[in-house]
């Protein structure tokens, strides 16, 4: 197995160099090493379903002030990042507003310094890449026709868009959907008639006393 020595910041981000550690787990590592103390053996951090980190806690050093050499760099970058982001998002509102007032979609783009394309049909499930996700896909369904708006895509990025054309559906829809359906509203119907019910005869639950009640039956 492999062996690294690093000093870790609660942030986790030293962490990255380290064999078997990838960005989803830095925060998840870091944590467990603080979490443990020093001289004591410390319990292992799950990174996967066969995969685990074991540490051992050296040295713990006081925290500090850190001092402007140490962070300049990151505050350089943190700065740009966040001016960068303000800049995209006035960027968008502006275009966003001048669809909004009726402006074509070429000329607003042409405006910006940007250049429409036309993206081949998707459905509500999006195009299986990075820019039409199905969360991607979920927003523009829900404009519907000649509708328009912004919204963030698979890879960061903001993505204006405006409907041109939405295709109806055809063919009798799965035996899935309908069954989920009729389930969906049979289940919403049965609670507003046993919440009115509940109502016109004017019964309160008290809900931490229930949940104490059917907890005694529960396995320990």
């Amino acid at each position: 197995m492999p062996v690294a020595t690093s000093t870790v910041t609660p942030g986790g981000l030293e962490l990255v160099s380290v064999a078997g550690i990838n960005g989803d787990n830095l925060q998840k590592v870091a944590d467990g090493i603080f979490a443990a103390e020093q001289g004591k053996l410390a319990k292992t951090v799950s990174t996967g379903a066969t995969n685990n980190i074991w540490f051992d806690l050296t040295k713990i050093d006081p925290a500090r002030d850190q001092t402007f050499d140490e962070v300049k760099d990151k505050l350089a970058t943190d700065w740009t990042a966040a001016k960068t982001e303000a800049a995209l998002k006035a960027e968008v509102a502006s275009i966003t507003a001048d669809l909004g007032a009726g402006k074509a979609f070429a000329d607003v783009a042409s405006a910006h310094g940007q250049f429409p394309q036309v993206s081949q049909a998707f459905t509500r499930d999006g195009d299986k890449t990075n820019v039409f996700t199905q969360q991607v896909a979920s927003d523009i369904f829900g404009k519907g026709p000649d509708g328009f708006g912004s919204v963030i895509d698979g890879d960061g990025e903001y993505l204006v868009y405006h409907v041109t054309s939405v295709v109806a559906a055809d063919g009798d829809p799965s035996k899935a959907i309908v069954d989920y359906s009729a389930g969906a509203v049979r289940d919403s119907l049965y609670a507003e008639f046993i919440g009115g019910l509940r109502d016109a005869a004017g019964i309160k639950i008290n809900q931490q006393a229930l949940s104490q009640v059917l907890n005694l039956g529960a396995a320990q």
